[in-house]
């Protein structure tokens, strides 16, 4: 699909449902050059999130920074800690405790960390309850639970 392709798409989904934000997320979207998109996307108007593990150098604005650091080594780069939002980890089975402190001092205190399970197995919203329990007993700062709102209502 074209850059105008996906732009004119995106502009009859926000004449019908009136937004004016566009996340751009899934897989990594940083391994594409998303810079002509991002700037077609802003001279018609919309706001840009974007979602990201941390390991590509974002070289566009973007209004909303998600880094969602992924295991095993959880790297980000330098340049996205500081201007990163929030942060979102999925709730794998193997993460824990330790990681989720690890990961909370590469980010200024001020960011949201926010604990996604990883689906909407029960498995995944027990292991996140157990470890958002954990880390605000030990005073994990700025420390919130979140869910996929589409996974739980069953919209692909």
């Amino acid at each position: 699909m074209s850059n105008a392709e996906i732009l004119s798409k995106i502009v009859g989904i926000s004449e019908a449902l009136p937004t004016r934000w566009v996340a751009l997320t899934g897989g990594e979207p940083l391994l594409q050059d998303l810079r002509p998109l991002a700037r077609e996307l802003k001279k018609a108007g919309f706001c840009l999130q974007l979602e990201t593990n941390g390991t590509r150098p974002l070289n566009f604005r973007v209004d909303w920074l998600t880094v969602s650091p992924k295991p095993p080594a959880y790297q980000v780069s330098p340049d996205l800690r500081s201007r990163a939002r929030e942060v979102k980890l999925v709730v794998t089975r193997d993460l824990d405790l330790n990681t989720i402190k690890k990961i909370r001092k590469l980010f200024a205190e001020k960011i949201p960390l926010i604990l996604q399970p990883q689906s909407a197995a029960s498995w995944s919203y027990r292991k996140a309850w157990k470890l958002y329990l954990e880390a605000v007993k030990t005073r994990v700062p700025n420390i919130r639970l979140s869910c996929q709102l589409h996974k739980v209502y069953g919209i692909k």
